[in-house]
């Protein structure tokens, strides 16, 4: 299977439950519409709107189902030999197919041993459900041990899907090397993540790139992306003339000369934060952003999976895949709100304590 360098990703499609049923129409209309500008790799997950990105992907491919390559995931509390069978069962009903093109295991869960993980997916592979096996939001050290398992079984990882955009190169710069040598396929979601909600050099880079070219920012962007060898870029838009736009986006070749310039920017996107400037203001977080001890926070270790331990622990093999995103406190001077990433600021703070300071970008 070859999938394209611009694929659909759809983890907001049905977000809105309330309404998904007046929303329907239009949501399968926009898979319907990036299918036809050549956006025909889509990528779902059981765990997106609870199920309802993977029904309406299904009505989109009714009927094209040949003419497209369908990647979904299972929940990391599904990694369990059955659940994974069951997890995939549900979701080919949902597509209404026979077969899942590309599945993926979405999270590690380190309270499932990997190899009873992969076992499964490779079974559903043996038996016709699943065509290739792929994993998302590993870690190098995570990524070894699969492509180790695969090997003494003679079994091939086909992908890794990770974030990478022009703000975060964290996770790719791990695992590029890896996934070169072992001919991994790197998918790349969130390419356009809080970019636009810059006001930096690199925004103003990125505008007089993309006039040179005479194309638009987000092409100029996506572009760059899918320059890197095996690297295909997940878009998503509820607007059809943004997809249309980005679609276009793998036509176009940026220069070296471009690409050095974008690429210089990332070392000054990343900073060291004094983990005591950081809070969240999330309620759903509310206990524990009181929680500044390591009793406090492991309290509730078991209502993540992932868990705040299972995170921590991937610290000691360099595992951190990417820094949190904060913005300057609209109520707090000198302070900071998470705004991605608050299972990875906790588990940071659980290992390294509250004197420490953690990879942070600022949008």
């Amino acid at each position: 299977m070859k999938i394209p360098k611009i694929g659909q990703g759809t983890g907001h499609k049905g977000q809105d439950k309330s309404n998904f049923e007046q929303d329907r129409k239009h949501l399968i209309e926009n898979i319907k519409f990036g299918i036809s500008q050549g956006l025909y790799l889509i990528d779902t997950a059981e765990v997106y709107a609870e199920g309802r990105s993977e029904l309406v992907v299904g009505e989109a491919i009714r009927g094209q189902r040949d003419k497209v390559i369908v990647a979904t995931k299972f929940s990391p509390n599904h990694n369990s030999y059955q659940e994974v069978i069951n997890s995939a069962q549900n979701s080919l009903m949902r597509l209404q197919s026979n077969y899942i093109d590309l599945y993926q295991l979405h999270w590690p869960n380190n309270k499932i041993p990997l190899e009873e993980t992969l076992s499964a997916m490779w079974d559903l592979q043996q038996d016709g459900s699943v065509k290739e096996v792929g994993l998302s939001n590993f870690s190098l050290s995570q990524l070894q041990k699969a492509q180790y398992i695969a090997n003494s079984k003679s079994r091939k990882i086909y992908s890794v899907q990770i974030k990478f955009n022009l703000l975060d190169h964290f996770a790719y710069n791990q695992i590029k090397d890896f996934c070169k040598s072992n001919r991994i396929q790197i998918i790349a979601y969130s390419p356009l993540r809080f970019l636009f909600s810059q006001n930096s050099a690199l925004l103003k880079d990125l505008n007089i790139i993309s006039r040179e070219l005479n194309i638009s920012a987000a092409q100029v962007a996506v572009s760059w992306i899918t320059s890197h060898e095996n690297v295909t870029a997940l878009v998503e838009s509820s607007k059809l003339e943004n997809l249309k736009e980005i679609s276009q986006a793998d036509q176009i070749t940026i220069t070296n000369e471009y690409s050095l310039i974008l690429d210089s920017h990332f070392k000054n996107s990343i900073i060291e934060l004094d983990v005591n400037l950081i809070y969240s203001n999330n309620s759903k977080r509310e206990a524990l952003s009181g929680g500044r001890t390591r009793e406090e926070i492991l309290k509730f270790d078991n209502e993540f999976c992932p868990s705040i331990s299972d995170l921590a622990e991937e610290l000691n093999d360099g595992g951190f895949l990417q820094p949190i995103v904060a913005k300057k406190s609209p109520i707090y001077p000198n302070k900071f709100e998470i705004i991605e990433g608050e299972l990875r600021f906790w588990s940071f703070l659980i290992k390294f304590g509250l004197e420490s300071k953690i990879p942070t970008i600022v949008v």
